[in-house]
């Protein structure tokens, strides 16, 4: 009998079985965070990703968005935009929905055009699969198509033409084709000086393309007989920004797809150049004809951003051609109506 005790004390005094238990016990709980923090993981790469495209969707649609007729396409836009984006996020369980809403909103007293896009989605669970079969995610995006104050300044004093000359801005039409007077806006005449209409206006979205025409009256301030391309005293002519040459069409808006001065297929209207330095600008090159159009002729305030640019327009008018480009001379700048950052064009408002 006492030979027996003594296994039997070492029985009872053994604990490896009940560690085993505890740890087992405790591995239970400890898988499950571990897996928690995978499936947590994969949820908010997934919602990141989700975000951005969303942020994308909105930014495309706003751009769109550029007057109340266009909300229908930019509501297009912004679920094309969508779409394809779905095809790159992370994986994901079931089908990732969206809605694509435009709005207005009153900025500084000019409407701007906002793209709104909500989109939902899930992502399956591993060992979370335990207590839920997925995890889900939502973003919310808005972006605007903030107005722009569209800034002119012209030279002081009268300008070099004998010709009348009047400054008008429009937006570019999609189609490329041109705006009439009606729908144009004045900016500058030189009747007697230089002077403002409308010095800073809201002009457009930043997405949109702005163009210049100058009409011009062949001796309006000073007759001087019919000028080298034999215009006649008092004709008008307009010159549009937004062509090649500037001078192909005539300003009579019912007629507007005959040729001004066909003898001349080079642009020798207009020369736009970036203003680098406010205190040092440039200047025009004179006495010759370009062959195309500066991209700068009919910018849009989000290409212009901060950035001042300045035309020279030559009228084509006197008794001979003379090239100088100082018949009508002006700077353009653009700053935004909405944050006040400048023309920052497009941006996420939430």
């Amino acid at each position: 009998m006492p030979r027996l005790k003594f296994p039997l004390r070492l029985l009872g005094s053994d604990d490896t079985g009940a560690i085993a238990v505890t740890f087992a016990l405790m591995l239970i709980p400890l898988l499950l965070a571990i897996g928690a923090a995978i499936d947590y993981s994969r949820g908010q790469q997934f919602r990141s990703a989700l975000q951005q495209a969303a942020d994308s969707a909105a930014l495309a649609g706003a751009s769109a968005y550029v007057n109340a007729a266009a909300a229908s396409t930019a509501t297009t836009v912004a679920n094309a935009s969508m779409t394809a984006s779905v095809t790159q996020l992370p994986p994901h369980t079931g089908t990732v929905t969206f809605t694509a809403t435009p709005s207005t909103a009153v900025v500084n007293g000019s409407t701007g055009y906002q793209m709104s896009v909500t989109a939902q989605g899930s992502v399956s669970t591993t060992v979370l699969a335990l207590l839920t079969s997925s995890i889900a995610t939502s973003a919310t995006a808005e972006a605007m198509n903030s107005p722009i104050a569209l800034t002119v300044v012209p030279p002081s004093g009268t300008s070099n033409a004998s010709d009348t000359n009047t400054v008008y801005w429009y937006v570019v039409p999609a189609d490329g084709s041109l705006p009439t007077l009606s729908s144009s806006n004045v900016v500058y005449s030189n009747a007697s000086s230089w002077r403002s209409s409308t010095a800073s206006t809201p002009a457009a979205m930043a997405s949109q393309k702005i163009g210049f025409a100058l009409v011009n009256v062949t001796g309006g301030n000073s007759s001087y007989g019919n000028n080298g391309y034999n215009a006649s005293p008092g004709s008008t002519h307009t010159f549009y920004s937004s062509v090649m040459p500037p001078s192909k069409y005539a300003t009579d808006n019912s007629d507007r797809n005959r040729e001004t001065y066909s003898s001349q297929p080079k642009n020798c209207s207009l020369q736009v150049l970036p203003v680098p330095n406010p205190a040092s600008p440039p200047n025009a090159s004179s006495g010759s004809c370009f062959t195309s159009v500066s991209d700068l002729a009919t910018p849009t305030c989000a290409q212009l951003g901060n950035q001042t640019v300045k035309y020279f327009w030559n009228d084509m008018g006197g008794g001979g051609d003379d090239y100088d480009y100082n018949d009508a001379v002006y700077t353009v700048s653009c700053k935004s109506s909405g944050n006040g950052t400048g023309a920052s064009g497009v941006v996420l408002i939430r």
